[in-house]
């Protein structure tokens, strides 16, 4: 009888998984024809995984319809978060998308619209956007999910000034916006009634309201709003937060990039009135020495030869002036270059071009129109160095720079055929003789929270890359907008 019963057992739990499998699928291609099939790329790598996380996980209920609702609706909401910036759902699209899985899952489309919402507002793909692009990407789910005309996100500042981080939608009335956020924020609570028409609830960080979420809703769905709006305002938390601590960081960073670029500068100046000054007076004498040494060594067999070392040194001298007014040139601050950053970089090709013989190229994509001033200093700075390294050590005979920008990154990378090198070594050479050189430039783009990487070996081509987050405060002034 024990032997019967565990076989028994082991067979329905097979029959179970087969039944949940079939019903998974079937909501799964349900989920998926939505997509008209037009997911190119690494959208359809990213379609497959989330597929198949999704069945994985409905597989470890035991009841087949219960595993079939999870997978569906974890499908759903990630398919969502995933592709709302780029594909723009409608509310069209939702409606479909939660009768399509309520049908194949008997299931209950309210049930379904409020579990994807959830699920979709606090997904990872809306998490890892720069906060101003991830808040509004909830704000927006709120309202296609709800049919709320308008929804914004307020705060207050240190000086109790309130502020509007975001709005979406309708643009009506923003007095009444501002009074609904301030007494939300004011007791701490949600601000509702039936007779008005905006309604605000409050969101927090460390137990305290830091923020409102206002609504524009009707009466007679005030309260499902109110709910969403609620969840909502839970998933902008630690958006907040994260803008907070990335304009800390941003604080900090510009400190130490104004430092060093006042370094920098004063090191420009010191060269151009010191060294440099130096070399021309030397390169007046030695013209003057020759001048007057010319005359004695008239009758001399020697004089050919004298007369050349003196030029050689001259024209030495001319080469190292040259070389230290590039240094000098170098040195000056991007940011006080009043040019967009494609002029920029531009200006640092064409130069090589012209005074290397190389075939340099530069691509560049995207609107660069929000770069903040030190996001653009480390690029430019960036490419600097890595066209300098290219001149000076790589032997190549091409380079090519493409600078790539999205509604999410800013994207850098500097290729060349030159011999190439094993990068580890390298590094190590140049961490102990003290020259940072593109070691300081990672640094610099890592305190950005950005990404930095050299890829090479030995025999080329070389690779350097760098990827910057597009971020830009959720609450900002005028005057603090990027030029």
């Amino acid at each position: 009888m024990t032997e019967t019963f565990r076989y028994a057992s082991a067979e329905e739990e097979i029959l179970a998984v087969e039944r949940a499998t079939e019903i998974e699928l079937h909501v799964l291609d349900e989920i998926e024809s939505l997509l008209h099939g037009d997911v190119p790329g690494a959208a359809a790598e990213g379609l497959r995984e989330a597929r198949a996380r999704a069945h994985a996980l409905g597989t470890t209920l035991a009841d087949p319809a219960q595993g079939a609702r999870l997978a569906g609706r974890t499908f759903a909401a990630e398919i969502l978060a995933a592709s709302w910036i780029d594909r723009q759902w409608s509310a069209d699209d939702i409606e479909r998308l939660v009768n399509g899985i309520a049908a194949g899952l008997g299931d209950d489309p309210s049930s379904v619209r409020t579990s994807v919402f959830v699920r979709a507002i606090r997904d990872r793909h809306v998490l890892d956007l720069p906060p101003q692009l991830g808040a509004e990407t909830v704000l927006k789910m709120l309202c296609t999910f709800t049919a709320t005309p308008t929804a914004s996100l307020w705060t207050e500042t240190a000086e109790g000034r309130l502020v509007e981080m975001i709005q979406t939608g309708e643009d009506d009335s923003s007095r009444r916006r501002r009074a609904a956020a301030r007494e939300t924020i004011a007791e701490g609570r949600p601000v509702t009634s039936a007779r008005s028409h905006f309604h605000s609830v409050p969101v927090e960080r460390w137990g305290q309201p830091s923020g409102a979420l206002v609504f524009r809703g009707r009466a007679e769905g005030r309260l499902t709003t109110l709910a969403y709006a609620t969840e909502a305002a839970i998933a902008l938390a630690p958006l907040i937060e994260f803008d907070a601590l990335l304009g800390r960081n941003a604080n900090r960073e510009r400190s130490l990039t104004a430092a060093s670029e006042r370094r920098l500068t004063r090191f420009g100046f010191d060269l151009h009135d010191g060294p440099m000054q130096d070399i021309a007076a030397m390169a007046a004498d030695l013209r003057l020495f020759r001048k007057q040494l010319a005359p004695l060594l008239e009758n001399s067999k020697d004089s050919v030869v004298a007369l050349g070392r003196i030029d050689d040194l001259e024209a030495r001298l001319v080469s190292v002036d040259k070389e230290l007014r590039e240094v000098a040139r170098s040195l000056q601050s991007p940011a006080g270059l009043r040019i967009p950053l494609d002029e920029a970089l531009k200006h640092e090709v064409d130069t090589l071009r012209n005074r290397s013989g190389l075939a340099a190229e530069l691509s560049v994509s995207g609107s660069f129109e929000a770069l903040t001033a030190s996001q653009k200093i480390a690029l430019v700075r960036l490419v600097q160095e890595s066209l300098s390294n290219v001149r000076d050590h790589s032997e190549a005979k091409s380079v090519k720079v493409r600078v790539t920008a999205t509604r999410t990154r800013l994207g850098l990378e500097v290729v060349d055929d030159g011999r190439g090198f094993d990068v580890e070594e390298r590094l190590l050479e140049a961490a102990r003789a003290g020259r940072l050189g593109l070691v300081g430039m990672g640094e610099r783009i890592r305190l950005l929270g950005g990404r930095f990487e050299i890829e090479s070996k030995p025999g080329g081509p070389t690779r350097v890359r760098a990827s910057l987050p597009r971020w830009r405060p959720l609450a900002q002034d005028a005057d603090d907008l990027p030029r």
